[in-house]
């Protein structure tokens, strides 16, 4: 998609499990790193907050929507699931929270738009918090 035009500059995986694609794709020019929808509801967090301050535009997709609707959160588990019944999923769902919560958390994106550090949503700087700290596991 690159070499067609599009401006992909960073890529990330849900899993530790992935490190072979993330080497691959560093290699070939692009940041990378991972974030999981699973390991806390804080990328939901923000996802919710864009969608319902209008600040998240994304095509008509049903299978998103539906998603989207059913989504549940685990207080025991502190996370956002899918309903534990046959055919329920989260898969595009997180895939689009993943962007969400993976752009709130470029500074190179805060700076192209002129957002002032002062004005970054706090949840927006937990997840760059979460982001360094997943990185750092990766490297150990």
């Amino acid at each position: 998609l690159r070499d067609l035009g599009l401006n992909i500059q960073w890529c990330s995986y849900d899993t530790m499990q992935s490190r072979d694609s993330l080497q691959i794709l560093r290699q070939k020019g692009f940041f990378t790193g991972t974030l999981s929808m699973d390991v806390s509801s804080l990328p939901y967090e923000i996802y919710k907050s864009g969608l319902y301050d209008g600040r998240v535009s994304m095509p008509y997709h049903k299978k998103l929507l539906k998603e989207l609707a059913s989504l549940e959160f685990d207080p025991v588990k502190g996370k956002v699931d899918h309903p534990n019944m046959a055919g329920a999923s989260k898969d595009l769902s997180d895939a689009s929270c993943g962007v969400i919560a993976g752009a709130m958390s470029r500074r190179s994106l805060w700076g192209l738009y002129g957002i002032s550090p002062i004005e970054i949503p706090d949840v927006a700087r937990a997840i760059v918090k979460d982001t360094k700290d997943t990185e750092k596991l990766q490297k150990q």
